[in-house]
């Protein structure tokens, strides 16, 4: 049962499932799917794991059924995210020990202290004195816990009890506009800073390098060689631009590079796991970050999570790491070619 140490997809050596488990103390509900199971997990009934077999600990029903595992007496159903060794991370279910699992908040009414496994289910109510850590889950003194949020007061989602910036501001207030996110702005608190307001036009007599936010009425004649169209100075004989504002497009349309264009609404952060690469406006759907990644400040997945090294692309990759058990590895490309010699 379970994985098969010479499979060569879901290979998973007992080091990397060991490290797995330490690092993964949170319930994972993602991953696997239970709707063949209409309704029979609640009896404990669970799908198969990634390689077909169900786990240790465990029987396979009779029948053709997508949900036929079932764990033995005394042993409960619980997720654990494991990797192979390309650092490809897969849920599976494994039958613990029913005695290893409960809650193992320490402050938490219910708090199992011989368990080895949490289950936010067993918990119940902190007890007098502690609140819900968000960060974790756990029960914890209000003065340990921090308040992350926006912290900059001139931003729409401003969060005055913030004592860590974290997560989108929004939009900034009426004068107010955005700083250029760079390497040395990313982790600034506030990121709505005074709008100068000024002609933004280039090719404008009046054009302002300092401008951030562009007034028409600020802007004069066009250059030499340059006329109006669109209220934007062109070269005279350039093709002109349909558009230079949202405004001058039709509803459902924005101005992109001076052609107007269909709105789509959708995440914009390339390493977001809900990215949508066909987007062109920001609707605040990025939730989480792709594997590697971890959000900074302003909410962008810009930062690589421990483990992560940066590389000169701007990309997360992981870290290598030796296994202590390298005779795994090599035992298992044994079993492996033996099987395909045979």
């Amino acid at each position: 049962m379970g994985f098969m140490l010479g499979d060569p997809f879901t290979h998973i050596s007992s080091f990397a499932l060991k490290k797995m488990r330490a690092e993964s103390k949170t319930f994972n509900t993602e991953g696997i799917d239970y709707s063949p199971c209409n309704g029979a997990e609640d009896n404990g009934y669970f799908p198969k794991n990634p390689d077909g077999n169900c786990p240790d600990n465990s029987y396979t029903m009779v029948g053709n059924s997508l949900c036929n595992c079932l764990c033995n007496y005394s042993y409960v159903p619980i997720e654990v995210i494991v990797e192979d060794g390309n650092g490809n991370e897969y849920t599976i279910i494994e039958c613990q020990d029913e005695a290893n699992v409960g809650c193992m908040s320490q402050y938490n009414e219910n708090y199992n202290p011989t368990a080895t496994t949490h289950r936010p289910s067993d918990c119940g109510d902190c007890l007098d004195g502690y609140i819900i850590n968000p960060l974790t889950g756990f029960c914890d003194t209000p003065e340990n816990i921090e308040i992350r949020g926006c912290m900059d007061p001139n931003a729409n989602y401003y969060n005055s009890d913030a004592e860590i910036p974290e997560g989108v501001c929004g939009p900034c207030n009426d004068g107010y506009t955005h700083i250029e996110v760079t390497s040395e702005t990313v982790d600034e608190p506030n990121w709505c800073v005074p709008a100068i307001v000024g002609c933004m036009d280039q090719y404008n007599v009046n054009f302002d390098d300092t401008a951030t936010t562009n007034r028409e009425s600020d802007c004069g004649d066009c250059l030499s060689g340059y006329s109006h169209h669109l209220n934007l100075c062109v070269a005279t004989g350039d093709e002109v631009p349909e558009c230079s504002t949202n405004q001058e497009c039709a509803e459902g349309e924005i101005c992109e590079s001076g052609t107007c264009v269909e709105k789509i609404e959708g995440c914009l952060d390339s390493n977001s796991s809900e990215y949508d690469s066909s987007a062109n406006v920001d609707d605040g759907t990025c939730i989480s970050c792709k594997t590697g990644y971890e959000k900074d400040t302003n909410g962008l997945c810009t930062l690589c999570v421990e483990g992560y090294t940066m590389n000169a692309a701007g990309n997360c990759y992981e870290d290598e790491e030796e296994s202590d058990f390298p005779w795994l590895v090599v035992a298992g490309l044994g079993i492996a070619l033996v099987l395909v010699i045979s």
